[in-house]
């Protein structure tokens, strides 16, 4: 028997039913209450993987996009935390933003070395070319700030120390956590 599809706004509501699983949500990133998906749950090594259970169903309905529950519990936690009295649309927004820190790590290098913050452009490319841009959070910028490993550590501690303020606090999501950006970064930045 199949999952069966419900809005996310209902999703969010039952996130913490278990510490093991994933919400898969259908369509393209950023979602609504009303898009449709589910939450598979798994034993603590990710297993039964619903990719191996039913790997039509997930195609037929565009179910690709996930985010661990873990993450979704965090998200949801962390804006609480932020806000006594929060939306649903709220935690909506709040959980769109956790997938984009969770669900791509594939492109973990487009976050920024020094804070995690992702860029929209890479700091550097596949050849090392610095992209120049400067990051909206710690305003560190790419190929000047970052030039080697000692420099990156100096100013995330300078970051850090300074109370982990962004430059550009227009851009600062109400439910940030800077700990959880700080998960982002590539380890070889550490």
């Amino acid at each position: 028997m199949h999952p069966t599809l419900e809005p996310l706004g209902d999703i969010i509501k039952k996130v913490f039913v278990s510490h093991h699983g994933y919400v898969y949500v259908q369509g393209d990133y950023p979602w609504t209450e009303s898009s449709l998906g589910f939450i598979h749950l798994t034993d603590e090594f990710g297993e039964p993987a619903i990719e191996a259970l039913y790997p039509d169903f997930l195609r037929y309905y565009h179910l690709e996009n996930h985010i661990s529950l873990a993450r979704a519990q965090a998200s949801i936690t962390n804006a609480f935390n932020q806000k006594e009295h929060i939306t649903l649309k709220e935690l909506v927004i709040c959980f769109n933003f956790h997938y984009i820190n969770d669900g791509f790590y594939e492109f973990i290098n487009r976050s920024c070395h020094i804070c995690g913050l992702r860029q929209l452009n890479p700091p550097r490319d596949e050849n090392g070319i610095p992209s120049w841009e400067i990051c909206d959070c710690c305003g560190a910028q790419a190929g000047i700030d970052d030039i080697d490993i000692n420099m990156i550590r100096i100013n995330r501690v300078r970051w850090l120390n300074g109370g982990a303020t962004w430059v550009n606090p227009q851009y600062k999501p109400f439910y940030w956590d800077y700990k959880m950006q700080l998960e982002d970064i590539s380890p070889e930045f550490f």
